[in-house]
């Protein structure tokens, strides 16, 4: 049986007796992970590389691992079976993990960080540092200290309210 065609207008196919694209490749591979489609595609010297992936209408989610030295270091990926609430698009350090532990997902608009059902603009569970001068802990704000023991937690001055002739201020 035929394994592989190229047709008249250069296109390959392995797999398939109608290729749509330079390279189409229909069939599945056994791997550590199940069966997986899977393609390599490496560019030269200062080329760049690109792959579109079209999982089937039943898959859980498509995802691209990023590998160095043959070895999965990072995934990307489209889960259209996350919830009810929608789609997500998700970035995991954790090679085939799907979107379950995923360390960020971008939702209805909404980015998570450490959850995968981010219910704001930005929804972060767990620790937060901003300019290593803000911390969020366990619900606590440390504006000076990296362990906050309040709700509001500042190891430094405070002025509230200052104006030109200093009315209104308070300074501690």
């Amino acid at each position: 049986t035929e394994k592989m065609r190229i047709t008249d207008a250069g296109n390959v196919g392995i797999g398939t007796t109608g290729p749509g694209a330079k390279l189409d490749i229909v069939g599945t591979a056994a791997t550590g992970g199940g069966t997986v489609q899977t393609l390599r595609v490496a560019a030269g010297t200062g080329g760049n590389a690109a792959i579109t992936i079209n999982a089937g209408a039943t898959t859980n989610y498509a995802y691209q691992t990023f590998a160095q030295g043959g070895v999965g270091k990072f995934e990307i990926g489209y889960s259209a079976t996350s919830d009810a609430a929608g789609s997500l698009f998700y970035f995991n350090p954790t090679v085939q993990g799907g979107a379950n532990g995923a360390a960020m997902v971008i939702k209805s608009g909404n980015i998570g960080i450490g959850t995968t059902s981010p219910s704001e603009h930005l929804t972060v569970t767990g620790n937060v540092s901003l300019n290593s001068t803000v911390y969020v802990r366990a619900g606590n704000v440390g504006i000076g200290t990296t362990g906050p023991s309040s709700k509001l937690h500042v190891n430094s001055e405070i002025s509230i309210g200052a104006d030109d002739n200093n009315r209104g201020v308070l300074t501690y």
